[in-house]
């Protein structure tokens, strides 16, 4: 009867947090309710309108085993619809349903390592991770669920874990390969869960707070975990003919230090906000830099260092706060496993910041720990500081999802040509100041969005050529006829660049039409192959398109 009391009285707190944790994320996401259905939301919604439940048995054609994220998907589909205040809120709760969990693991851990200032360091490192910038994408783009689900079970196997380790059951067990499979079966992000159960247990082993022995932990979790594991990447490579699904083995298992060592130090320089006071041709010229060879073996050599005396620093020291810091940052670096070989945008904000979604939670707790052996007034400055750069900048990359939300909206609503035979876009928008738009990838959001969203089906119709990120409301273009099948169209912009299928803009040639770029970008010349009369020629300018006739 006790342990139900405490237990109550736990989640009654829990519940508190997880309400003034909405509240914030509403303020903060106040001007994004209309911006989440844009670009592949609608090729997966489309899958599921041509599949419906039995799409189930293929995972939707998806090359991957993501049979949770689709069954969550389609579930919310049929809850939500097409509401944006649905998907909003929706979104907004699990997103602070996940700085709750990351608030009561922390908090948990601190009170048993008996560390003082528990309650404040666990929600000041929730109220960062909260309010971090790099989680608009995931939070606005309704096609970015999966990274909020998954972390939501990983992070519940993880207060599930520590409590194991503190009083084990078989109920703690059980919960914990539930969370385990489930991650397994919605991203492939579930990778290093085995590896942050082993900086749990190794953390409270270290600091004599439990009594499971190692035998157990290595039978119970941590081999059979790596075996469950292994059949995953069996059970790819018999399903879809390769190891591991999304963007496929070469680019999960790439294993080049050339692009690893550069990326983690990308990532650390990003977390802590460097980035976001650059322009872009500094970012250019700074990431440039980190992949020159000296460079890349200072760092390996700085990262063997650095890990090597962290290591030892975890192992001998008496501060439980500092291996507390320690193991943090460990899960950090464990959890960038998935994330550490792919892609980093520099030259977009926003653009793949997805990605830090998932591990930057520890991050922000370790930063907060060693703020807090600072002196009090320093302490408080730093961490203050970090508070007022990530509301500035989410606050900033909002602006910018809205005006992306915006742009696609009108546009969608402005299209006046649903019976054409044909019709040729020369301009549309790819993103805003990198929130997604209408990105062709390489097949037409255009098309998708119009067929989902106002149910206007212009299958194979619709012809698209060049697409520009505009960086104010007020960018535009223009157009000119040079002769009978040749035109050529300007936007006026003060920062926007031309893209083709999600490339910076080269000349191209297809069937349809030359297209080559001006010397004077962004400017670029269009001839048509094939032009019928009938054909619908349009290009998008300020929020509208604008349809060029007698051509």
């Amino acid at each position: 009867m006790k342990y139900f009391f405490s237990t109550f009285h736990a989640c009654k707190h829990y519940c508190l947090a997880l309400l003034l944790f909405l509240a914030v994320s509403s303020v903060l996401y106040l001007r994004t309710v209309h911006s989440h259905f844009l670009f592949d939301w609608n090729s997966d919604r489309i899958r599921y309108m041509e599949y419906g439940w039995q799409g189930m048995k293929n995972c939707y054609h998806d090359k991957s085993m993501r049979w949770v994220t689709h069954l969550h998907n389609i579930l919310i589909y049929e809850v939500m619809g097409m509401s944006p205040h649905g998907w909003h809120y929706y979104m907004l709760f699990l997103h602070s349903l996940n700085a709750t969990l990351l608030f009561a693991l922390l908090l948990y851990i601190l009170k048993k390592l008996n560390i003082s200032g528990a309650f404040r360091m666990a929600a000041l490192a929730a109220v960062l991770w909260l309010v971090s910038p790099f989680h608009t994408e995931t939070i606005v783009w309704a096609a970015c669920t999966l990274h909020l689900i998954i972390l939501t079970f990983v992070l519940t196997g993880l207060n599930l874990f520590v409590r194991y380790l503190v009083k084990p059951s078989r109920l703690h067990i059980a919960g914990i390969y539930a969370m385990f499979f489930l991650a397994m079966f919605t991203y492939e992000n579930f990778i290093p869960f085995p590896f942050l159960l082993f900086v749990l247990f190794l953390l409270f082993r270290q600091s004599q707070l439990t009594s499971v022995t190692w035998k157990k932990y290595l039978t119970v979790y941590f081999v059979p975990m790596l075996l469950f594991t292994g059949l995953y990447f069996v059970a790819n490579k018999f399903r879809i003919g390769q190891w591991v699904g999304r963007y496929g083995e070469a680019a999960h298992f790439n294993t080049d230090v050339f692009l690893i060592v550069p990326n983690l130090t990308k990532y650390l320089t990003k977390l802590l906000y460097v980035h976001l006071f650059f322009t872009y041709s500094v970012r250019d010229t700074f990431y440039e830099i980190l992949h020159s060879p000296w460079a890349v073996y200072s760092a390996l050599t700085l990262y063997v260092v650095l890990f090597s005396t962290l290591f030892y620093v975890f192992l001998k020291t008496n501060c439980r706060q500092t291996r507390l810091a320690i193991a943090l940052f460990a899960m950090f670096c464990m959890a960038m496993i998935p994330i550490i070989n792919l892609y980093l945008s520099y030259n977009k904000d926003i653009d793949g910041e997805r990605y830090l979604y998932f591990p930057s939670g520890y991050f922000y707790g370790s930063l907060v720990l060693l703020s807090f052996q600072l002196r009090k007034g320093l302490r408080y400055g730093v961490i203050l500081a970090c508070l007022l750069c990530s509301v500035a900048f989410t606050w900033r990359n909002n602006t910018y999802w809205y005006h992306s939300g915006q742009y696609a909206n009108s546009l969608l609503q402005d299209f006046r040509w649903p019976n054409a035979e044909r019709v040729y876009v020369l301009l549309s928008p790819e993103n805003y100041n990198g929130a997604v738009c209408m990105r062709n990838m390489p097949h037409s959001t255009l098309f998708e969005m119009l067929y989902v969203q106002r149910g206007i089906d212009l299958r194979h119709r619709i012809i698209e050529a060049y697409q520009w990120n505009p960086t104010s409301p007020y960018d535009s273009a223009t157009h000119s006829v040079i002769d009978s099948n040749t035109l050529s169209l300007k936007v006026h912009t003060k920062g926007g660049w031309l893209w083709y299928q999600t490339f910076g803009a080269v000349d191209t040639s297809n069937e349809h039409f030359t297209a080559k770029m001006d010397r004077w970008y962004p400017w670029y010349t269009i001839r048509f192959h094939q032009k019928k009369p009938g054909d619908v020629i349009i290009y998008a300018n300020n929020k509208r398109w604008v349809q060029i006739e007698d051509f």
